[in-house]
């Protein structure tokens, strides 16, 4: 089923290339088999006045929507002001996390406005758990799968739309027990391949037939290779995150590998002194790595400008009223 809407190539194109994806830190307390770690690069931990700098780009350059990613973003420990800067600013502000963090932060995340938590669980099962953190303690694993799992339900209970990213490996019934556990929740459920498997795509296959699922929209992003598909099933609504690469020329130009992902969108990776721009998670070059300043003013922000893909009359919120520990200043 999902080969051929893939091959078919029968896609909607409604969303906007416009969201910043952000590095907030490189430290991560698991140890997952097949994290790309946004490109792994020698990072450091993102500067709240980096924050604020990232956001008036975003304003400046059409960017509408940030999503905080890592490492693991709860290891930064000033994720909540971070929040409160961006949403501040008036961004949307979306996590991806694992989460192995205190349940109380879930709290304080909702009070800065974080406007999604999209959490990382890809088995219940304490010994594949294990195995993907390459460790053999299943003790330990049954302990961070009960935390995830936990936090995930506070997260719902605390009206934060809350979702799952489950990659589906070689093994399907891994996913099925993740979607088991997470039955009635209201945790959103979200599918995604694993880049070169052959073995992925058919388990995507068999568990869009195995809960007899049908097909209720498409969606691809413009000008990236973000592809998703939503159905109504007997498990409810599940969403398939998928890859149709998409070359982008002033980004793919003079590569020559054999690359699964091609364009995806807007990395920020921040550095002591600097904040860098990933285009691709798999090739280093000028093309592809670069500081912000040369993005603002390079062919690769221009050719996503000029095909509608960033909307520049986003209005810009003041920063005046927060401070650098993103507290809002309140007057007497």
């Amino acid at each position: 089923m999902l080969r051929q809407l893939l091959e078919r190539g029968e896609v909607k194109v409604n969303a906007a290339n416009d969201s910043l994806r952000v590095r907030v830190t490189p430290y991560c307390n698991l140890n997952c088999d097949f994290c790309h770690e946004e490109g792994g690069d020698a990072s450091c931990p993102i500067s709240l006045s980096q924050v604020v700098e990232i956001t008036k780009f975003a304003h400046e350059h059409g960017f509408n929507k940030f999503h905080l990613t890592g490492g693991e973003p709860s290891c930064h420990p000033e994720l909540v002001g971070i929040v409160r800067i961006i949403t501040g600013a008036g961004f949307p502000c979306g996590i991806t996390t694992n989460g192995q963090f205190r349940s109380s932060l879930l709290a304080e995340l909702r009070d800065a406005g974080v406007t999604s938590l999209n959490f990382s669980i890809h088995t219940v099962d304490p010994a594949a758990w294990a195995q993907v953190q390459q460790h053999s303690d299943t003790r330990k694993a049954a302990a961070q799968i009960s935390r995830a799992i936990e936090n995930m339900k506070q997260s719902v209970a605390l009206g934060i739309r809350t979702k799952v990213n489950i990659v589906v490996g070689e093994d399907a019934a891994q996913a099925i027990g993740v979607i088991e556990a997470l039955r009635g929740s209201g945790v959103e459920i979200r599918l995604l391949s694993l880049l070169g498997s052959n073995d992925s795509l058919i388990n995507l296959d068999y568990l869009l037939g195995h809960y007899e699922a049908e097909i209720v929209d498409e969606m691809r992003v413009l000008d990236s290779s973000q592809y998703r598909s939503t159905y109504n099933s007997t498990a409810g609504v599940l969403v398939v995150k998928n890859i149709h690469p998409h070359r982008e020329l002033a980004v793919c130009k003079g590569c020559k590998e054999n690359c699964l992902e091609g364009f995806y969108g807007v990395r920020l990776i921040p550095m002591e002194e600097d904040i860098l721009v990933r285009l691709c998670i798999h090739r280093t070059c000028e093309n592809t790595l670069m500081s912000l300043s040369a993005f603002a003013e390079g062919p690769q922000l221009s050719a996503l400008k000029s095909r509608g893909g960033l909307n520049c009359n986003h209005q810009e919120v003041s920063h005046e009223g927060y401070n650098l520990t993103g507290a809002r200043i309140c007057s007497a």
